[in-house]
């Protein structure tokens, strides 16, 4: 279990700003803090990590705490993403970033293969998703007996 010192006791900015990066936080958006907000920040982190450690007490310790701390850390920075200013984040973009609208491309199909994958395999929860290996067993016959007009080749359309 990873444990987050009192903000309190930080000794300095340096300090707060190596925690809050280990923590998913990236130093450019860091060095924009006053030293009041990254105080509440490590504070907030502090909450967050008592939140899970008595999560973790109460159920029982995971051994993928990883992905579920992984995942919080995604939705976190999402969130904050989806907060920015929309015509400054693509002005950005268009300036010669695309690499990042390729990470969050990536980023959005892998999260959702697990999410699917995940869902197909939880009896309790029915999201209408099918797995991701339902259709890699399937032929390309299988595959097409479902489309409408029966359409298996290039001649159907003559």
């Amino acid at each position: 279990m990873k444990l987050i010192k009192k903000f309190e006791s930080y000794t300095s900015r340096e300090e707060m700003c190596q925690v809050l990066c280990r923590n998913g936080y990236e130093m450019n958006e860091l060095e924009k803090c006053s030293n009041e907000e990254l105080e509440e920040m490590c504070s907030g982190l502090e909450n967050e990590m008592s939140n899970e450690s008595n999560s973790l007490k109460e159920h029982g310790e995971t051994s993928n705490y990883m992905f579920f701390g992984n995942l919080k850390t995604i939705k976190r920075l999402v969130d904050e993403m989806l907060e920015m200013d929309e015509a400054k984040v693509d002005a950005m973009l268009l300036n010669g970033h695309n690499w990042a609208v390729d990470h969050i491309a990536t980023s959005k199909d892998d999260v959702e293969e697990v999410f699917n994958f995940l869902a197909g395999h939880d009896s309790d929860i029915d999201h209408g998703f099918a797995t991701h290996d339902d259709d890699m067993m399937k032929s390309d016959d299988e595959k097409l007996d479902g489309l409408e007009g029966g359409i298996k080749s290039f001649q159907d359309f003559q």
